[in-house]
């Protein structure tokens, strides 16, 4: 196998052989990296089954492409009238059947140019993994595509029957410099050490660009033969691509939220289900549950990637207007101008971008007078009035919250001082309760890790703490202490310890019970004794 670097993705593929489940994987990243080199390379060609999608092709070429690559392995496939990606997706599975091979091996390369418009090419492939496929134990499903932002819309994100059915992600990025130079090696340029960093700056480390060098050439004299002369063979990628690099942001999937929110899936699969269908949820709960922290994670855990670009947050107070979140008229230099507040911008700026989910997040949502911020919007966040017009109270414009906007709320259960939610809102809302997560798998892999024995004790005696709050006729459920208190990335030592109970845990006691001090004075002490 001739390839350079890529020893993680490998390895990877070399598990996926050796493994007794059938494996749906997906390979990424931007053009031009290798992708398709490196599955080739690794299975030698050997593949059951390898078809590539048609750019712009129709439905019908895309179908044809299909049968006629099966066909050449298997003629009985020839006759066959194929119609749609369901009777495609058949032909190939009776194909796999009669296979003789320890693993079949399935490619579908360009996967994004097969998804033509309404062609249901997702729900049949839905069908062949889900139905077929994963219950075999042979099967090896690889698809890959240059448009990662379909890659993860479709796949990553899917929120069908490919909703995390994914076994395998393997991102290729370029070659690192130290690989670019071995590269260069390999196809006999030996550039000194100055030329060969030129080199990556200019072209970043792909793989295909430094292929097309000619050693018998300068690197300037490549650039330009290849960028920038007359009938340059890349004089139409070089904006393309730079413009791919922006809009890629890093993969964020449901296990990648697991491993930061102490959450069960049980748990996350809830939550992630009542804000798609719900479109507005309210996650609600005791301090220091991590409400905030999750808040983002979750929205990109939903959109399967982490773009800040599509993810809003705001924070309600007291003083907190319609005219502060929709739009109104503020002072100016020359009087009062009509100005647009956050949630109106982001709206319309959702509003361009439908094939994409945002996520607006409000923190102590329960703070603010909610009847005189939301004024109309109280129809229009409503889950069927999503695309429905009226118009503003400021403007003669029509305005609607997209189908494709989420609404993500924070409230602290233990804020006395607060109303109870307005009930037009509160049933436009769905409600999730966070709570202490010291039982979850997350947190107890989290003690292992600090391996701190008066640290446990005091997560033991918290853990008391919490029931006789919970009990407490004047207290209960809501007023329990959160484990973020007890998150940190620093060495957990007497001096930590001792801080979080003196400035954190007997503060909020003495809020919780300012009418019995003797409580809060036998719970101290309980509390230092836990890590003396």
């Amino acid at each position: 196998m001739n390839v350079i670097g890529r020893k993680t993705e490998i390895n990877e593929l070399d598990r996926i052989m050796e493994s007794t489940s059938s494996e749906f994987v997906m390979v990424y990243g931007r053009r031009r990296v290798g992708k398709t080199y490196l599955i080739r390379e690794y299975f030698a060609n050997r593949f059951s089954f390898y078809a590539t999608g048609i750019a712009q092709g129709t439905l019908q070429e895309q179908l044809m492409n299909f049968k006629l690559t099966l066909s050449v392995t298997d003629a009985s496939i020839a006759n066959n009238n194929i119609r749609n990606w369901f009777e495609a997706f058949g032909a190939l599975s009776r194909h796999l059947e009669k296979s003789k091979e320890r693993k079949k091996v399935v490619f579908l390369d360009e996967l994004p140019w097969m998804d033509t418009p309404r062609s249901n090419f997702i729900k049949a492939l839905e069908h062949f993994w889900n139905t077929w496929a994963s219950a075999r134990n042979d099967i090896i499903l690889i698809v890959c595509g240059s448009a990662a932002s379909w890659m993860v819309k479709n796949i990553v994100k899917n929120h069908g029957g490919l909703h995390n059915r994914l076994t395998c992600k393997i991102k290729l990025n370029p070659f690192t410099l130290a690989e670019c130079k071995e590269y260069l090696h390999s196809l006999g340029i030996r550039w000194e050490n100055r030329m060969i960093a030129e080199c990556y700056m200019v072209l970043g480390g792909i793989p295909y660009y430094l292929k097309m060098l000619d050693k018998r050439l300068s690197l300037a004299q490549n650039i330009d033969r290849l960028f920038f002369a007359d009938s340059a063979l890349f004089e139409d990628e070089v904006s393309g691509d730079i413009e791919e690099v922006k809009i890629e942001y890093p993969i964020y999937t449901a296990e990648d939220f697991l491993s930061e929110v102490y959450m069960s899936r049980s748990n996350y699969d809830i939550l992630s289900n009542l804000l798609i269908n719900k479109k507005n949820i309210i996650m609600q709960g005791a301090p220091g549950v991590g409400k905030t922290f999750a808040a983002k994670r979750l929205a990109y855990s939903m959109m399967g990637v982490k773009d800040p670009s599509r993810v809003m947050m705001v924070q309600f107070h007291q003083s907190y207007s319609y005219e502060d979140f929709i739009m109104g008229f503020r002072p100016a230099s020359t009087g009062f101008e009509l100005k647009k507040g956050p949630f109106y911008s982001f709206c319309k700026k959702a509003e361009l971008d439908l094939e994409n989910d945002y996520y607006f997040i409000i923190d102590e949502i329960n703070r603010g007078n909610l009847s005189k911020i939301f004024g109309e919007l109280f129809m229009l966040i409503e889950n069927d009035k999503r695309g429905v017009s009226l118009q503003l109270l400021y403007s003669d414009e029509k305005f609607s919250v997209p189908e494709n906007v989420y609404i993500i709320g924070m409230m602290n259960t233990a804020d006395r001082s607060l109303a109870m939610l307005d009930y037009a809102l509160r049933r436009r809302f769905a409600f999730f309760e966070f709570s202490p997560a010291f039982e979850t798998d997350g947190f107890r892999q989290y003690r292992q890790e600090k391996n701190n024995k008066k640290f446990d004790s005091l997560i033991a005696t918290i853990e008391k703490l919490n029931t006789a709050i919970e009990n407490d006729e004047t207290l209960g459920r809501g007023f329990r202490i959160g484990h973020s208190y007890f998150c940190t990335d620093k060495t957990i030592d007497d001096m930590w310890l001792n801080a979080v109970i003196t400035y954190e845990i007997v503060p909020l006691l003495n809020e919780y019970w300012f009418d019995e001090p003797s409580k809060v004075r036998d719970w101290e002490y309980t509390l230092r004794e836990a890590i003396r």
